[in-house]
């Protein structure tokens, strides 16, 4: 391997770490929406911008919540729109698909 690509697979290591570690937070105390509120409170404090993908449903929703974070006042995108603008690494990103997944959802996420 190149530096180039073991600086690229080391990169996708931490964001694939990074993402594993959201969802291993929520315990028995503390559900997976606590887990939700707390990021997109983080992103908002560090002026970060909010993120969503979707497919199907779970898309809608995740639009809807994007439209609902935008009236709270914080910066938010849906994928795949002519407006986003790049993720950065102060940004939250939302994904969410079917329990079987979609190959669009894994490759966006990591």
């Amino acid at each position: 391997m190149t530096d180039q690509n073991n600086s690229i697979a080391n990169m996708v290591s931490q964001i694939c770490n990074q993402i594993q570690s959201i969802f291993s937070r929520a315990t028995a105390e503390q559900s997976a929406l606590d887990v939700m509120v707390e990021e997109i409170a983080g992103a908002a404090g560090r002026k970060g911008r909010v993120f969503v993908h979707g497919m199907g449903r779970e898309g809608l929703m995740l639009k809807a919540l994007c439209m609902c974070l935008a009236h709270l006042g914080l910066f938010t995108h849906c994928v795949g729109d002519m407006t986003t603008p790049p993720v950065s690494f102060l940004d939250l990103l939302v994904t969410s698909a079917r329990s079987d997944g979609f190959s669009t959802i894994d490759a966006i996420s990591c």
